[in-house]
């Protein structure tokens, strides 16, 4: 019998002191916000793969730079 990840990531947080948690970072993040940045990222790799195979390393790495302060902004 598989459990469902969400009960144990809300176990995790409970299980921690407040203050510790905070420190450490911890907290869990459901499956449905993390699937589609998943599959965003994904899309990012191929088109930066791409823009190296085509020589222009610089826009590929604009690519993976612009996805990364999106991911920081979420």
């Amino acid at each position: 019998m598989r459990g469902e990840p969400a009960i144990f990531g809300t176990l995790l947080e409970r299980a921690l002191d407040p203050i510790e948690r905070h420190k450490l970072g911890a907290h869990y993040t459901p499956r449905a916000y993390v699937e589609p940045l998943r599959a965003e990222w994904a899309e990012v790799q191929v088109a930066a793969a791409l823009r190296v195979e085509a020589g222009d390393t610089a826009k590929a790495v604009a690519e993976v730079e612009a996805f990364q302060h999106r991911l920081a902004t979420v």
